[in-house]
């Protein structure tokens, strides 16, 4: 929560300015009686969830929304959490596994190649599928 010291009048759109901040005299500490100054006070909220107060505002316009919003933020996150650990675990196996069977596919072809009599061509094979291999694990490591 922080102090903003906007001026109302300048904000005139109703949608941007939902919270009003209704201005409040204030006498100066060692000023005459009839000096005073007006003190802005405004409050804001970031997160995930609308304030407390705005879910209980919800809540009177129509019964239940509050708790809605709510369930439905906490479902949401745990889809979200779910596919982290998709992607952040899963994944990568798969991708390893799939190196495996690109580089062992190319070392049976290379082989074969090669006992054809075709070691230009088997070794252009096995080369081939190790650079892509490390290319695609240097490309993983990149931040």
């Amino acid at each position: 929560m922080s102090d903003d010291t906007r001026n109302p009048e300048s904000d005139s759109d109703p949608a941007r300015n939902s919270d009003p901040v209704e201005p409040v005299p204030v006498p100066r500490e060692g000023a005459e009686s009839d000096e005073s100054f007006l003190e802005l006070r405004a409050e804001s909220h970031v997160g995930p969830l609308p304030h407390p107060t705005t879910l209980a505002e919800y809540d009177q316009w129509v019964p239940g929304t509050g708790k809605a919003i709510v369930d439905n933020w906490l479902k949401e996150s745990k889809t979200r959490r779910e596919t982290h650990r998709w992607t952040a675990v899963r994944i990568p196996i798969i991708g390893q596994v799939m190196g495996f069977i690109v580089v062992a596919g190319a070392l049976v072809i290379s082989g074969y190649a090669i006992h054809l009599g075709q070691s230009l061509a088997g070794f252009g094979v096995v080369f081939a599928a190790l650079a892509s291999v490390a290319g695609a694990w240097i490309a993983g490591r990149r931040p």
